[in-house]
């Protein structure tokens, strides 16, 4: 689908020829106002001079120069938004805003929603209080303590993301399900994982997958995971960890991962740890490199 900025754009460069809060459209000068607004379109804000001119008229020094300078203005405007750093910031400020949406939406439920004064399936009756946020602390692992190896794909490669895949395993279990991201997966994130959410439907390398809910999808991760579990993963003190745990206490499930007993482990320091320096301590570096082997990175459930 096309982008409607430059119709929108237009539609503000009319607007501030006639304003739509007084009344031009019975009006002689609508059409000027109208012509007014294509020329500064098509030929910027110097068009004031320009017809000036065919009428043999001054153009106006102080016209000229008032033009050039919004010219070059605007003209630095549009090169800044063509630049890629700042199209990725538009995209991470719009993530930003979604998931803030999405969780305001779920603390409040259904109490903005339309025509909640005459349903009958009201969820929540008041606004419940804010979760603490979780404190990370060492703890005694066990020696019979079950380790479960677990990855998440996301929407983009920052902790604020949204989670797209949980895939773990232990003792021959499998734990494997796509999840509904909620909002646009970035171009980078879809490049790696070959996950795209389109038209609300999530598909891996085009093909669909069938999804659960963000919050259905955490539930039965949890209640997978056996009790008194170390939870491993590859960078998982920085990312996995922190993803999982902000999603899990974003939809309330926080108290029902805290009675599992599990605690975290970060693979990606233990390598650091006990592996020679080398230039890199990806998964697929070292799968390559010491299994001699390849797989389907950047696939939860392979990973």
């Amino acid at each position: 689908m096309s982008s409607t900025q430059a119709n929108e754009s237009f539609h503000n460069t009319v607007a501030s020829k006639a304003p739509k809060n007084r009344h031009y459209s019975k009006s002689e000068s609508l059409n000027i106002r109208i012509a007014a607004a294509v020329s500064q379109k098509n030929s910027g804000y110097t068009y004031v001079c320009s017809v000036n001119k065919e009428n043999g008229l001054s153009p106006g020094i102080v016209s000229q120069v008032r033009g050039i300078k919004l010219d070059n203005k605007a003209r630095k405007r549009k090169m800044q938004t063509e630049n890629k750093k700042y199209k990725l910031r538009r995209i991470q400020l719009k993530e930003e805003r979604n998931k803030k949406c999405n969780a305001t939406e779920l603390r409040e439920g259904d109490t903005y929603n339309t025509n909640i004064a005459i349903r009958n399936d009201i969820d929540i009756t008041c606004i419940p209080e804010p979760v603490n946020a979780p404190v990370s602390f060492p703890v005694k692992i066990l020696q019979d303590s079950p380790v479960v190896v677990f990855d998440l794909e996301t929407t983009s490669f920052g902790i604020d993301s949204s989670i797209c895949q949980i895939a773990a395993s232990y003792d021959g279990k499998i734990f494997d399900e796509y999840v509904d991201p909620c909002q646009p997966i970035h171009p980078a994130a879809s490049n790696v994982t070959g996950l795209t959410y389109t038209c609300g439907k999530l598909f891996h390398n085009f093909n669909l997958v069938p999804t659960l809910s963000q919050k259905d999808a955490l539930e039965s991760f949890i209640e997978w995971i056996p009790l008194n579990s170390v939870l491993v993963a590859h960078n998982c003190k920085n990312f996995d960890a922190r993803i999982l745990v902000s999603s899990v206490q974003r939809y309330g499930l926080l108290d029902k991962l805290k009675h599992k007993h599990c605690c975290f482990s970060d693979t990606l320091s233990v390598f650091r740890e006990i592996l020679p320096p080398r230039s890199s301590y990806s998964e697929e570096n070292l799968v390559n490199d010491y299994l001699h082997t390849e797989y389907s990175a950047h696939n939860a459930k392979h990973d």
